[in-house]
């Protein structure tokens, strides 16, 4: 597997999480949709570091990461108001979930264009799998790091 296969992954994960959250009734309360999209994103968002990291060295990506920031910025305030909008109402404010669509699937169009294809004609197989690799261990830590700041199985919570 390579980093651009982690990347559509991720891309998916995401996708599929508002397709689920979509699919659940409007008046559901939904307590952990938008901390699995959270999370989600988190993980898109430490794939992108890795990835453009790696493709720094060539300047005509520049404003192509400058847009995966901007679309990722995007999105985290959006699940943030999805998320306050989620806890204070107790349902999911659709407007705000079709607009997370809207601007996911454009997303992923232009990071298709613009990113990925061109990393895949830049960097050979060998690194596209290290940099997998890369970002794998440092969501290993991550995780870790993470349960060592709150380690939940000793409250109970899930």
């Amino acid at each position: 597997m390579t980093i651009l296969d982690l990347l559509e992954h991720d891309h998916q994960r995401l996708e599929g999480l508002v397709a689920q959250t979509r699919a659940f009734d409007a008046l559901q309360p939904m307590p952990k949709a938008t901390d699995e999209l959270e999370r989600a994103l988190g993980h898109l968002h430490n794939d992108h570091a890795v990835l453009f990291e790696a493709l720094a060295s060539w300047p005509e990506l520049n404003a192509a990461q400058a847009q995966t920031e901007r679309d990722e910025r995007q999105l985290n305030l959006l699940i943030r108001r999805l998320h306050v909008d989620t806890d204070s109402v107790g349902s999911v404010d659709r407007s705000v979930l079709a607009e997370i669509d809207a601007v996911l699937r454009d997303h992923v169009v232009r990071e298709q264009d613009a990113v990925l294809s061109p990393a895949a004609a830049l960097l050979d197989a060998g690194s596209l799998e290290s940099l997998f690799d890369e970002a794998q261990r440092r969501k290993y830590h991550q995780s870790v790091t993470d349960h060592l700041i709150f380690p939940a199985h000793r409250f109970g919570i899930e």
